[in-house]
């Protein structure tokens, strides 16, 4: 994101991905940053065998209209995924 940084009284958006498809969204407030937004998500995703490093985080402040693309790492520390810029030569053909 952007801006690393919520505020409370920003609506936050969280889209759980696997392998690039949307599992769970949720919506809520009430968030001060992006690791409080994700683990509220993973709260409320149930799923039997759910391992966070295997999924994909997409945390879209839609008050400011910023969002990122977020993973935990095998140490469990939340990295941003950078954006990736695509090359106009190999996009075209």
């Amino acid at each position: 994101m952007r801006e690393n940084r919520i505020l409370p009284e920003d609506t936050v958006q969280v889209d759980v991905l696997y392998e690039g498809a949307l599992v769970y969204y949720t919506k809520a407030t009430g968030f001060s940053t992006v690791e409080e937004a994700i683990g509220a998500a993973i709260e409320k995703f149930t799923q039997r065998s759910f391992s966070i490093e295997t999924y994909t985080y997409r945390v879209t402040n839609i008050s400011n209209r910023t969002s990122g693309l977020y993973r935990f790492d095998a140490d469990g520390r939340l990295v941003e995924i950078p954006p990736q810029k695509l090359d106009p030569e190999t996009f075209l053909r």
